[in-house]
């Protein structure tokens, strides 16, 4: 976890002295849920695709003598099949005067330095003040107002309409991971 994000505890388990007082005081401005990604059902075409070439990629890797790429290929196989076959979770977000929470992760707007929203996809993305998490992208519901959106984290932070999703982020959705 990195120094701009803070973990909600539970409560009952926590201490009266240690609970963040602006939870306490203030509902949220906004809730919603939405689902983590775009769930696709994979064939088993799809699988067989992945394992012939994780599999080809390491025997022509142990075949040139790289055995830590072939090692790394087939480790790589595994996680892909991992990620592929896992359902999408349900993600939790709430919006107050100070910070943006995420699954019970804080993110404060003073540590933010803009946002945009992708309208096609249903995507807030956030390019936040961190080396280990610079960009950080929030499903929307679709019956969310972007407009009412839009005003009001613009009261804590800028817009910027060329913030995109990160590359990475991207090809996974495409490859359907």
């Amino acid at each position: 976890m990195d120094k701009n994000t803070l973990s909600l505890r539970d409560k009952e388990t926590m201490p009266v002295s240690s609970r963040p007082k602006f939870r306490e005081t203030k509902s949220p401005y906004l809730m919603w849920e939405a689902a983590e990604f775009e769930h696709r059902e994979k064939t088993k075409d799809w699988y067989w695709v992945v394992w012939i070439l994780g599999i080809s990629g390491a025997i022509a890797s142990y075949m040139t003598g790289n055995y830590t790429f072939g090692t790394l290929l087939i480790i790589m196989t595994i996680s892909v099949t991992i990620l592929g076959s896992r359902r999408p979770e349900m993600t939790q977000v709430k919006m107050d005067e100070k910070s943006l929470i995420v699954n019970d992760k804080i993110y404060l707007y003073s540590k933010m330095e803009s946002f945009n929203i992708n309208r096609e996809d249903y995507k807030l993305i956030i390019k936040r003040d961190s080396n280990v998490m610079p960009v950080l992208v929030v499903p929307l519901n679709p019956n969310i107002k972007a407009e009412s959106l839009i005003s009001f984290l613009s009261n804590f932070i800028k817009e910027d309409p060329e913030l995109a999703e990160p590359f990475f982020e991207v090809l996974s959705e495409k490859l359907g991971l």
